[in-house]
């Protein structure tokens, strides 16, 4: 399926929402989420070349999944619509981590940095006590 106007070609976003909300030109991909749902392992690995979409795939992933903000309209239409798996729309939280613009310089502070985000938006640091405690103050 294709969304979007075929006039309207966006190749330097990885944004989902941003792609759908501003009508550029979207193949249907959302199959990639029920084949991660369906044969879901501790560990899975994305591998593509560049410029693939692995990046847009895995923010797709992120706007199906999250629990923060209700997406689910951004797939109306779309296939995963009619899937067995849409049940777990907006179902959980989730921790989107980007290495993309890492430098070789302070790419250990912006993962800590990004961890602290996360951590920080689920739970109130300041109430954090014994060894919770110690581990964040780490």
């Amino acid at each position: 399926m294709i969304r979007g106007d075929t006039e309207k070609i966006n190749l330097s976003t990885s944004s989902f929402e941003r792609m759908i909300t501003d009508g550029y030109l979207y193949i249907d991909k959302t199959r990639f989420i029920e084949n991660f749902l369906n044969n879901a392992s501790s560990v899975q690995l994305v591998a593509r070349q560049r410029r693939l979409g692995k990046s847009l795939n895995m923010d797709m992933l992120r706007c199906f999944l999250t629990d923060k903000d209700d997406f689910r309209h951004l797939f109306k239409g779309l296939y995963i619509e009619t899937s067995k798996v849409w049940n777990y729309a907006n179902s959980a939280p989730v921790f989107y981590f980007d290495f993309k613009n890492l430098s070789a310089d302070s790419y250990k502070e912006d993962i800590v940095n990004q961890v602290d985000r996360h951590f920080s938006a689920i739970c109130d640091t300041d109430t954090l006590s014994g060894r919770s405690k110690r581990l964040y103050d780490t």
